[in-house]
């Protein structure tokens, strides 16, 4: 090959290769979001067996420091009211 084409080659490689890395990254911060700290909410509410309203009051408590504040305390409110009137009927105004 001529110095042309092996120049050409070599910068495909190495495009390929940080395409790849970004993808890798992107992955990691959909399945480990850095708002969670160090462990993944996700596992937890799972090895737990949790349902989607207890999950939800985990998750929520858990990054409201780190998101949305007051909002996610609001939501966690809100999903632990919903879980209350499933569980003992008790519906809260």
């Amino acid at each position: 090959m001529s110095g042309g084409m092996e120049d050409w080659a070599e910068d495909d490689l190495q495009q390929r290769i940080k395409m790849q890395e970004e993808l890798n990254q992107l992955r990691e911060s959909l399945t480990h979001p850095t708002h969670y700290g160090d462990w993944v909410v996700g596992e937890f509410i799972h090895q737990r067996n949790m349902n989607f309203f207890q999950g939800n009051v985990v998750k929520y408590v858990d990054r409201y420091k780190k998101k949305d504040g007051l909002k996610d305390l609001k939501k966690a409110i809100d999903y632990l009211n919903k879980l209350i009137e499933l569980e003992y009927g008790e519906k809260k105004t």
